[in-house]
């Protein structure tokens, strides 16, 4: 009955609950120093105004970042729609874009199932020169796209490259996992994520290998090869180090600051040498701004935090491998086995100190394994199926215990 209702999904809510207790219960991890984040929060808005800013702010960061060396400047921002209070900012952005020769702006999958709820017969948009080389094969269940958003035409004729920024919660509405990986028009597509961490490794496209629910591998790496587990979907496990304050941020508008202390010989707020060589991202932290979602160390967290934690977890290669539904089903029946044979032999007291005992045991090394090993153990189903397999072998020995008797007397 448990085999059943964990593979119908009867109760995963509950288990995704329990892989954010064990979160929080390791506690922070050790972040990338590759990665910095400059961040548009309520300190910004303050001085920019409310959101959308003017595209020249961003040309403005863009040229102060590049005078410091970073290796690649990315925007957790959607820029499809030219500017339509200020149509000459649109040319300022490219132009510092294309001098930085450094940026990357993300673009946006519409999935097929928002298309035919919304009714939406968008243009087709042909985006085959940033697919991977991957042949899509008829058994291949990536998650689908039925339309790409692209940047607009002039930044990314300039941008150095693109990824999607699509992110799917779970059933709860707290993200956890994270494509690498997405289906559109017969061809796979990196996120900005995988690019970003691609390009900064050297590796080339051709490198990049997908097995599906396997795993995503960075071919001849800087860092050697590096595979990825993925689910059969394309969905990477995000191994969190923390809260937003975990990670290396800065504010967008002391970058600015910086910058201009700096060129006439003032000391500077924020140290602007540290995102040299450096992955610097750039996203929306405001208050009510729609880039925040739940994840499992805290219930509003920017976007561009998730993509920073990815990034960090494949550079860092501290994976959170989730057990396959094969060997969790295995490992259901032999614990089953193990209580039947077990709790039948043993007086009811003894049975249920075995029991609680046994739960105690598992809990501990399910702990154990995520917060030592990034092994994700189910918790729900054989925990429940410890209580029930007690519950059951005691009721059943007690009937045919009274049956006996009666038959004796």
């Amino acid at each position: 009955v448990v085999v059943i209702l964990y593979l119908s999904r009867v109760g995963e809510s509950f288990e995704l609950r329990t892989q954010d207790y064990r979160f929080q219960l390791r506690g922070e991890r050790k972040v990338s120093p590759v990665i910095q984040i400059v961040f548009m929060g309520d300190e910004s808005t303050k001085v920019l105004g409310k959101w959308p800013w003017r595209r020249r702010y961003h040309a403005a960061l863009i040229h102060a970042l590049s005078q410091y060396g970073p290796r690649a400047i990315a925007y957790d921002v959607l820029f499809t729609e030219p500017a339509s209070d200020f149509p000459e900012d649109d040319r300022f952005l490219a132009k510092a874009t294309k001098q930085a020769g450094n940026v990357y702006y993300p673009f946006f999958f519409t999935m097929k199932e928002e298309k035919e709820m919304k009714g939406e017969t968008g243009p087709q948009v042909n985006i085959e020169e940033f697919a991977l080389n991957y042949q899509i094969r008829k058994e291949d269940y990536f998650l689908p796209a039925s339309e790409a958003t692209l940047p607009i035409i002039e930044l990314a004729a300039n941008m150095k490259g693109t990824g999607f920024v699509n992110v799917m919660p779970d059933m709860d509405g707290t993200t956890r996992r994270v494509p690498l990986v997405m289906e559109y028009q017969g061809r796979l597509y990196p996120s900005l994520s995988l690019k970003l961490v691609s390009d900064y490794l050297g590796v080339e496209k051709n490198n990049i290998r997908v097995i599906p629910g396997r795993y995503v591998e960075l071919k001849g790496s800087r860092l050697g090869n590096i595979k990825i587990p993925v689910d059969r979907e394309g969905q990477m496990l995000v191994n969190y180090p923390g809260d937003i304050r975990s990670l290396w941020t800065s504010d967008f508008v002391q970058v600015l600051q910086s910058y201009k202390q700096a060129e006439i010989g003032k000391e500077a707020i924020i140290k602007l040498s540290n995102f040299e060589d450096k992955i610097v991202l750039v996203g929306l932290t405001a208050t009510g701004s729609s880039d925040l979602r739940a994840i499992p160390f805290a219930p509003t967290y920017p976007q561009v935090g998730v993509l920073a934690s990815t990034i960090s977890s494949i550079l860092n290669q501290d994976f959170l491998i989730p057990v396959s539904r094969r060997k969790n089903v295995l490992f259901l029946f032999a614990l089953a086995m193990v209580m039947g044979i077990s709790i039948s032999r043993m007086r009811p007291l003894r049975g249920a100190l075995f029991a609680f005992s046994l739960l105690i045991s598992y809990l501990f090394l399910a702990s154990y394994s995520f917060s030592q090993k990034s092994l994700c153990l189910t918790v729900v189903y054989p925990g429940t199926l410890i209580f029930f397999s007690y519950l059951s072998t005691i009721i059943y020995k007690y009937a045919t215990e009274e049956k006996e008797k009666k038959r004796i007397k």
